[in-house]
């Protein structure tokens, strides 16, 4: 099966868009987090300072820990939020920037963010790299450091290309209208997916991967978050007990299938703690946890209409169900107009 499909968008519901919230006000939920991210295939973060074969990245600090860095944890959550939240596009090659409706092209407007940006922060329409943020963000990632390493052994990848857009059958809609969705990874069946015996090893990527097994955590503050978008959030860190995440480098080669949990959430009520001079904060862990979390994901759990959930559901259905395998450049020679769910 090819390794990965599109969750469609409902194009006729973009997300709600509002006005970012600002830092100077006491409003929505404030607090903190920290969560637990457990390997289930080996998974790699490339530091590429290191040789060959690479190496997972780590800290600079004390004993070198390995390390996710929490951009990357902000960058899987965020397109999440953006995904199941109808949010703006903000990535998207040339040739199908056209292919987008209006409502969820990148907002140009502070008072029009969708859920991701009042969340991550609003770098204004360019939203260059070394763009100052005109919102800065509300939710905040620290690095994920590894508490239990199992390194696995060196290998070759698959061949790791970049997108073949230009397959337009497999990149927009059925009437080509607009783009098919976004892409996600299945979990494999048969991961690690490595190269065969003999393969150009310049399409392969030599790597020392962390195996199944090993274990993160990490922790995440936030601040005047709207209760909605909090919500939102959560479900983007928890899914469904029959889902998991696909995260990190190799995703085709079937590497990056994770469990996250979350250990504990405090949350901050900031006006109770300045009127009684001190308390308003809440503990959340256990049975408690389980409650509150459960409470504020319903909506998206119970929500069995929506395309976009159904097609994340199959598409990172867990344990995994489908054996992963790219097809080759005779099948594209051969299927020029087949569809994705066409492939062997």
């Amino acid at each position: 099966m090819n390794p990965y499909d599109f969750v469609r968008i409902i194009w006729s519901k973009p997300g709600p868009r509002r006005p970012g919230p600002t830092h100077e006000r006491f409003q929505g939920l404030s607090g903190r987090l920290e969560a637990t991210i457990t390997a289930l295939t080996p998974i790699f973060l490339p530091d590429h300072k290191q040789g060959d074969p690479q190496q997972f990245l780590r800290s600079t600090a004390g004993d070198r820990p390995y390390l996710i860095p929490g951009s990357s944890l902000k960058g899987l959550f965020r397109n999440l939020v953006e995904t199941v939240g109808g949010g703006a596009w903000w990535f998207l090659e040339d040739d199908h920037s056209s292919k987008i409706p209006a409502a969820f092209r990148r907002p140009s407007d502070i008072d029009r963010l969708d859920a991701a940006c009042r969340m991550f922060g609003f770098m204004g329409e360019k939203g260059g790299r070394d763009q100052a943020p005109i919102l800065a963000g509300h939710v905040n990632f620290g690095d994920a450091v590894c508490v239990q390493a199992k390194p696995h052994a060196p290998f070759y990848t698959v061949a790791l290309l970049g997108p073949k857009s230009r397959h337009s059958i497999w990149y927009l809609d059925a009437n080509r209208q607009y783009v098919a969705g976004r892409k996600f990874y299945f979990h494999a069946t048969n991961a690690p997916i490595k190269a065969k015996a003999g393969a150009r090893k310049d399409l392969s990527t030599h790597i020392q991967p962390l195996d199944t097994g090993s274990v993160f955590t990490f922790q995440a503050a936030f601040d005047n978050v709207l209760e909605e978008d909090f919500n939102l959030l959560l479900y983007a860190m928890v899914l469904e007990p029959e889902m998991r995440h696909k995260f990190g480098y190799a995703k085709p080669a079937g590497l990056g299938s994770v469990a996250i949990t979350l250990n504990w959430i405090k949350t901050v009520d900031r006006l109770a703690r300045y009127r009684a001079g001190g308390g308003g904060i809440t503990h959340y862990a256990g049975d408690a946890l389980t409650n509150f979390v459960k409470g504020r994901i319903a909506s998206f759990v119970d929500d069995r209409s929506s395309i976009t959930l159904s097609d994340l559901r199959r598409i990172w259905a867990w344990p995994a169900r489908h054996e992963l395998q790219y097809p080759g450049e005779a099948w594209f020679d051969a299927n020029p107009t087949t569809p994705i769910s066409g492939t062997p």
